[in-house]
């Protein structure tokens, strides 16, 4: 199947001393790759390299790795009809060094690229195509035009999520009110893009409301990222920087997001079912057997040469969805072990577990997160058949990158993604939390690399295009 006529996509970075710098490298990398649907789009300016002459631009493809990374792109961008063919939508990751100038690279973006919605957010580090620029001051930008698509562009204030979330409701009422307050009915949306700000709003509260709102429609997003020193974020959404609540894109029509959530864990030992709890983190029994008894003796059972794997890497997966009869990867809910109760052999997870829940314990290492990830892209590509993405965002934990998987293998998840599908467009960024799915419903998670490929809801020609 080859995607809709008129989807067009491309994503490019842009490194700089300076935001204007920076934005036109990016914008010259997103041009060059097709990132405006026009046959008279031009590139023109002087790098490092020499001449960058870019017309017109190919509809797809990667970014020639030729540019150098720190090279100056100066001169004219122009073209004669910047407007997309279709609904369009712009992704844009900033490094915090950037945030007194946020303002103007939003407008700019917005006199670049018209008629597109935009939406991102501050970022510790940004990805874009396959690299992985951590603590890097740079800027990723990915335009993606989806013809047929519905998108509705949406900011939500701290004070609706509390009103919202506190008011004493029934559950339809309540699902109600949010349907009011964002705007949009469950049946006109297929798929959410969703940024949050880690110190104004809180995502787990957020995301659960969102799920009661929106059952079984897919999340894709991120915890705003700052640099370590910074106790402030920035949300980017249309025209505004927004520096507290959520932004959100809802996408309808013709598209949706297709997700893959890499929790970057491996099952260990056996399932159990959860016998006994208390409150709201505290898993007492497992199999009638204190949780901690079980826990020990699932480690004791590994070979020999898998013990030093555990120490320091062991977690819970609580099955999301208990009708399902084979539990595999991309079926629990991976939450921290927090500790144990000296005397009782309770345990205490992350979590909050409910009795009779299936419980498998896990351990996340390198060697773990390379696997579930190979893994779960492997299982989406054969989910797609004859389909291709045109894009992908990728929501990567700020604990993953070079802090899980070394020097060595710096743009893992960036690499991977990309892979699935070689020259497709990529943008994403380190957050403080991902947002994605699992067994149906959305959760926030850590160490998690969070995907959404976008795709067209089915292989049918779009009605007018």
């Amino acid at each position: 199947m080859v995607n809709p006529v008129g989807t067009w996509a491309a994503s490019g970075w842009g490194e700089g001393v300076s935001w204007d710098d920076a934005l036109e490298q990016a914008f010259a990398r997103l041009y060059e790759t097709g990132g405006l649907p026009s046959t008279g789009a031009r590139v023109t300016g002087e790098t490092a390299s020499g001449s960058l002459l870019v017309s017109p631009p190919p509809v797809t493809g990667r970014v020639a790795d030729d540019t150098p990374p720190h090279a100056s792109v100066f001169g004219s961008i122009s073209s004669p009809d910047r407007a997309p063919s279709g609904p369009g939508l712009v992704i844009v990751f900033a490094s915090s060094k950037f945030r007194n100038d946020f303002q103007r690279i939003v407008q700019r973006i917005r006199t670049e690229m018209p008629g597109r919605h935009v939406i991102g957010s501050s970022a510790w580090s940004v990805i874009s195509g396959g690299r992985e620029l951590e603590e890097r001051d740079a800027i990723a930008l990915m335009a993606v035009t989806l013809p047929g698509a519905n998108l509705h562009a949406i900011a939500v204030s701290p004070e609706v999520v509390e009103r919202t979330t506190h008011l004493p409701l029934a559950d339809d009422e309540r699902a109600a009110r949010w349907h009011r307050a964002l705007g949009v009915l469950p049946d006109t949306v297929n798929a959410w893009i969703l940024f949050t700000d880690p110190f104004t709003v809180d995502a787990n509260v957020l995301v659960d409301q969102w799920n009661s709102a929106y059952p079984g429609v897919p999340v894709i997003g991120g915890v705003a990222s700052t640099a370590p020193d910074l106790r402030a974020t920035e949300l980017f959404l249309d025209g505004q920087v927004l520096r507290d609540g959520a932004v959100a894109i809802a996408i309808g029509g013709a598209w949706t997001l297709d997700t893959v959530v890499s929790q970057g864990c491996e099952p260990i030992g056996r399932p159990w079912t959860i016998t006994g709890v208390e409150g709201d983190h505290m898993i007492r029994t497992i199999g009638r057997r204190p949780a901690i008894e079980v826990l020990a003796e699932t480690v004791r059972a590994l070979p020999a040469d898998q013990m030093g794997r555990v120490r320091g890497n062991l977690f819970a997966g609580i099955a999301v969805d208990e009708r399902r009869s084979n539990l595999g990867r991309g079926d629990y809910l991976v939450r921290n072990l927090m500790g144990a109760e000296e005397g009782s052999g309770a345990i205490l997870i992350g979590g909050t577990p409910v009795l009779g829940q299936t419980i498998q314990f896990q351990v996340r290492d390198p060697s773990a997160a390379v696997e579930d990830l190979r893994t779960l892209l492997h299982d989406a590509v054969r989910r797609w058949g004859k389909s291709i993405p045109a894009a992908a965002i990728v929501c990567s934990c700020n604990g993953r990158g070079i802090g899980l998987f070394g020097k060595d293998d710096p743009d893992h998840d960036a690499v991977a993604v990309q892979n699935v599908a070689p020259g497709m467009p990529v943008a994403g960024f380190a957050c403080f939390g991902e947002i994605g799915p699992v067994g149906g419903r959305t959760f926030v998670h850590s160490h998690t690399a969070s995907i959404g490929f976008f795709m067209p809801v089915s292989s049918e020609p779009v009605p007018g295009i």
